[in-house]
């Protein structure tokens, strides 16, 4: 945690200081100075919010809720909501800027373009898209919600669990085949459940270990 802060305290300098090109200000004159102080300010607040709705997990640390007989990983339903209103602070913060200073037309476009499309298009989203998606897995059924896709699986109707991993090693996607010949794709990657890619692994590898095959 102390790095997490230290590593926020820097984005917010960094791009704090950047930000300088935006004012067209004399920072000779101490008056003007001050009033491009109290901008960048603002602008290293933005980009702040932006680092925040990018790395979710600063506000919302990694949890998965543990139950009789497995364990259950979704999206925090409180995390969508507080990524919207974070990033509803941009626009009035660079609003504010636009309202009150003389700027650099071009560059003034640039950072506001990029603190709005980055976050809207990386995480909110699909956050939307994925706000009910679940993934639970327990010593007798497979359950899962995937936008349109859900479904729910007794173990005793699973003939094989594969695990497929990406180009990096990570987890991407559960193959579960069924004993009607079936085969079902559970995209984990998709899901968005990226936080969760090892303890899915090593429940599925300690749990399902008859069921599993190789990829």
């Amino acid at each position: 945690m102390p790095l997490t802060i230290l590593l926020v305290i820097l984005i917010f300098i960094v791009t704090g200081i950047f930000s300088r090109h935006i004012f067209d200000i004399q920072f000779q004159h101490a008056e003007e100075r001050r009033a491009a102080l109290l901008g960048m300010f603002l602008i290293g607040v933005a980009c702040t919010l932006v680092m925040l709705i990018l790395w979710e997990e600063i506000l919302f640390p990694i949890k998965i809720k543990e139950l009789d007989n497995g364990i259950k990983m979704s999206n925090h339903k409180l995390k969508l909501r507080v990524q919207v209103l974070l990033y509803l602070g941009i626009p009035l913060i660079f609003g504010f800027i636009y309202l009150n200073y003389h700027l650099n037309g071009i560059e003034f476009y640039i950072w506001f373009a990029a603190c709005m499309a980055i976050p809207l298009v990386t995480k909110l989203l699909s956050g939307i898209n994925n706000y009910n998606d679940f993934l639970r897995l327990t010593s007798t059924e497979i359950e899962y919600k995937n936008n349109e896709k859900e479904g729910s699986y007794s173990l005793d109707t699973v003939k094989y669990i594969r695990i497929v991993k990406d180009k990096h090693d990570f987890l991407s996607k559960i193959i579960v085949g069924l004993n009607n010949s079936t085969e079902l794709t559970i995209d984990v990657d998709e899901m968005e459940l990226e936080a969760y890619y090892e303890a899915i692994t090593k429940f599925i590898t300690e749990n399902y270990q008859p069921l599993l095959k190789q990829a």
